[in-house]
């Protein structure tokens, strides 16, 4: 069978979405005559169509929908005549849509009615014991038995970076350290009081730019950075996606726990820092981790026991190596 057209699916958050481009570079190395269409929620628009290999993207969005809905856009789907269809993350709802539009093998997790798709692979993603990256390569390898690694590298918008100069006046270089104190899971969450020391520690040096970013953060939280010194930059709730991506691009090191942004910032060649608790499966850095080389993982069992020393510490390691080079 000739495989010209793939419909790839991975409609949740945007630090699980980039990780599937490793998987999407190998299915384009594979198959190089191939199109492959992405299908995304919303918000995942534009960096999903900065991905080279990408060559139509489409909003999925992740929700509960209605029969109608899905009926009606599997009819859509249906007049593109996919070959091949992988869901990385597994829904009912995505799961239907792959059947209803007819796909000869359609490619997933043996969960959520798992008996509408072709090839099943066992989902063991709760254990732990790969990168995400690693479990999304897996998924593929049914049928590209040989893979080899493959960059989740994006480039940045020049539009976003437009747009980004008329919000942020005072310019980023590599000496910026970018601090993004937040995470979608509160188990995650290293203290944001423990962020506002840091912080505090960092901007002290009256050459180094400190910018705090984030997005959905109720204004009590945000209020905890303001007023602490003319060297931090407050960008929370300021930025969209690819603002985000230029921020990071163009700064020298991103600090956060566990988060979408580590994952933005290793895909635009910036070094991160990130913080990490390691007792539970299938949520320590052994999945989760910034995926290339370079990057730095402070872990504990505890994220209570992780100190703010304990992160200036590795910080000003990485200065002082960036110094003497």
């Amino acid at each position: 069978m000739k495989i010209k057209k793939i419909l790839a699916i991975r409609n949740d958050r945007f630090g699980e979405f980039l990780l599937v481009i490793p998987a999407l570079r190998a299915l384009k190395k594979t198959y190089p005559e191939a199109t492959i269409t992405l299908a995304v929620d919303r918000y995942l628009e534009p960096l999903a169509s900065s991905i080279d290999v990408v060559d139509t993207v489409l909003i999925w969005e992740k929700r509960k929908h209605r029969f109608i809905e899905i009926f009606k856009f599997a009819k859509f789907l249906r007049k593109s005549k996919y070959d091949i269809s992988v869901v990385f993350n597994p829904t009912k709802d995505s799961h239907l849509l792959t059947f209803l539009t007819g796909i000869p093998i359609r490619i997933g997790y043996n969960r959520k009615w798992p008996f509408l798709l072709t090839r099943r692979v066992k989902d063991k993603k709760y254990l732990g014991d790969k990168h995400e990256v690693e479990y999304n390569i897996q998924l593929i390898s049914s049928f590209i038995p040989k893979i080899q690694e493959q960059s989740h590298k994006i480039t940045v918008s020049e539009s976003a970076r437009k747009s980004l100069q008329k919000k942020l006046k005072t310019p980023i270089d590599k000496s910026t350290i970018v601090v993004h104190p937040w995470t979608s899971d509160p188990i995650k969450q290293w203290s944001p009081n423990n962020f506002r020391k840091l912080v505090q520690q960092l901007c002290c040096d009256p050459i180094r730019q400190i910018v705090v970013v984030g997005s959905n953060v109720s204004e009590e939280k945000k209020f905890i950075f303001e007023g602490i010194s003319v060297n931090v930059i407050n960008m929370i709730n300021k930025t969209d996606l690819p603002e985000l991506a230029v921020i990071l691009k163009d700064s020298g090191l991103l600090i956060s726990c566990d988060s979408g942004p580590v994952h933005l910032a290793a895909s635009v060649g910036t070094k991160v820092l990130s913080i990490f608790r390691n007792d539970i499966p299938g949520k320590t850095p052994n999945r989760w981790r910034p995926w290339g080389s370079g990057h730095i993982v402070i872990e504990k069992k505890s994220l209570s026991l992780i100190s703010v020393e304990d992160v200036l510490k590795e910080v000003y390691k990485i200065i002082s190596k960036r110094q003497n080079n």
